[in-house]
């Protein structure tokens, strides 16, 4: 059996992620992000509110889990410092906001940490790919041909053939069932 926590989520969620050691699982809804320890059910979670607006759509753990990514509806992508003390407005170190060639935002469906643990992949409402450096805290657009229908899912991989490249196979799916 595994732990089991009972109703302490008010409303529904929207992903789950586990931390890369197994230890912790964050629950993400709308519009917070709560992490349980996975041994003990009578520990407390930690729970960011107040960073995202809307739907958080998606959580990625960086390799050691000491910060993570979120993404939102709300048009904004966020990196939070677990070590951090959590203050509901001011929790989250880096913010990316997701801008539209003609200048208006829109929901960011997905993110992903890449593997090299310094770019994030954001897939948007519009069908766009964005890609966010944190070393720089500054993002480019790849547009795959995904017609207009939103991003919903981005998978990342590293590519094994040279252990010594940053090379990796990304793979974006669409509200239509396609995948780039």
């Amino acid at each position: 059996g595994g732990a089991q926590y009972g109703n302490v989520i008010d409303g529904h969620v929207n992903c789950l992620e586990l931390t890369p050691d197994d230890r912790f699982v964050a629950a993400a809804g709308n519009p917070w992000v709560r992490i349980f320890d996975c041994e003990y059910t009578t520990a407390p979670y930690s729970s960011y509110e107040g960073g995202h607006r809307d739907n958080v759509t998606s959580v990625s753990f960086e390799e050691d889990a000491k910060w993570f990514v979120t993404s939102s509806e709300d048009g904004t992508a966020k990196v939070w410092d677990r070590r951090a003390p959590v203050d509901d407005e001011k929790s989250f170190q880096m913010c990316f906001k997701n801008q539209q060639p003609d200048g208006s935002g829109g929901a960011i469906h997905c993110s992903v940490l890449h593997p090299n643990q310094a770019e994030v992949l954001c897939g948007d409402a519009s069908g766009q790919v964005a890609v966010w450096d944190l070393t720089a805290n500054r993002a480019w657009t790849e547009v795959p041909d995904s017609g207009g229908s939103p991003i919903k899912s981005i998978a990342v991989a590293p590519t094994y053939a040279d252990p010594s490249s940053d090379d990796v196979t990304v793979v974006a799916a669409n509200h239509k069932g396609f995948c780039f």
